[in-house]
Formats: structure tokens, sequence, C-alpha cells
């Protein structure tokens, strides 16, 4: 499955005036799975992002960060995450352009 690229805007973690624009990869890890007949269960897999830029907001240059500021950045990301999932109106919109397009006549044909 290939991974989703998310976008969020978020203040720099040392400076506040500093709007920042980041983009990252994100995981939503598993669930504890307690112990059953077959297998002695598995620990929770916390969820992970993977940050793949980031960049001033305000001039567009990228940015460049230290390790204590990505973790912070990372635990912001994982924190304020919201995946809605692909939205099913816009499969069924595609599918119903597709149709259309199809049976598209010119009504002066007529």
């Amino acid at each position: 499955m290939k991974p989703h690229t998310f976008t969020q805007q978020l203040t720099h973690p040392n400076n506040d005036e500093v709007l920042m624009c980041v983009e990252y990869t994100y995981s939503p890890g598993a669930r504890e799975q307690g112990p059953s007949y077959a297998s002695g269960g598995q620990p929770a897999d916390p969820p992970e992002v993977e940050i793949m830029n980031c960049w001033n907001q305000a001039t567009g240059s990228n940015m460049i960060l230290v390790d204590n500021e990505l973790e912070e950045i990372s635990d912001l990301l994982i924190e304020n995450h919201v995946d809605d999932g692909p939205d099913p109106d816009d499969a069924r919109d595609a599918r119903e352009d597709r149709v259309k397009g199809d049976w598209d006549f010119d009504e002066g044909e007529f």
C-alpha cells in the first residue's frame, strides 16, 4: 500500500512567530492484541510519522531542524493528525462523470 502524504501547518517549536508547513506520512500503528490459543499476543504498535519536507510558510524556504525539534514536531503531528480517508462521494462522482461522458450527445442532432 502506497503511503499517503499529508500537510499540516504548525508554529515552530522554538519560535512562536514562525509558521511552518510540514509534509509527512502517517502510520496509524495497531492496538494491543491479547493472548489467544494460537498466540501469546502482540504489544501495541504506536502511531508514527515520517517528516518528508518542512518549509517556512512566509518565505517558502526549506527549514533545517535539529533532532529535538524533529521529535517535538513529530509528537505534534501525531497529536493533531486528522485523516478523513477517501471521500466516498468523490468515487461516486467520478463514476457518474465517466458514465455521463459515455452517454453525452449533442441535443441538436435530434
